[in-house]
């Protein structure tokens, strides 16, 4: 049986072998998302489907566009620019952005542009597309 070749650690700057990236190599790293809740609907698709909800803004839009939407809809009765849902500290507010086919809280239209609390369970309807809503709780 033949020895097995030693291989030498590569070498930084110092002259200290190199083990692995440190914490503090890492220059890109992405700021954690914090959870406000997610949106689910079983509409059109019998599995279901669901979208998260993360602190600050949501866009919800016509998923067929190059506009970027957190909440992207494949359904034509849905805007490019529908609706906003904001997280703020376990608090999820809804505004209609001036829609073509309106926005709904449980079967309520909402005026364009007015913000509206929503709470755990409720109905979200943009335009012909229903959605359930489920709030993050934090634990204290």
């Amino acid at each position: 049986m033949s020895p097995v070749p030693s291989v030498e650690a590569p070498r930084i700057a110092g002259g200290a072998a190199a083990t692995g990236p440190r914490p503090d190599d890492v220059v890109d790293a992405e700021p954690k998302r914090v959870l406000g809740g997610f949106i689910y609907s079983f509409q059109e698709d019998g599995f279901g489907k669901h979208w998260v909800l993360y602190e600050g803004e949501n866009l919800v839009g016509r998923a067929e566009t190059n506009v970027k939407c957190e909440v992207p809809v494949a359904h034509g009765t849905t805007s490019t620019r529908h609706a906003s849902l904001r997280c703020t500290n376990g608090q999820i507010t809804l505004q209609d952005m001036k829609s073509t086919n309106g926005t709904y809280v449980n079967g309520r239209r909402l005026d364009p542009n007015v913000l509206t609390a929503l709470n755990d369970g409720d109905q979200v309807r943009f335009g012909g597309f229903t959605v359930n809503l489920i709030v993050a709780r934090r634990q204290p």
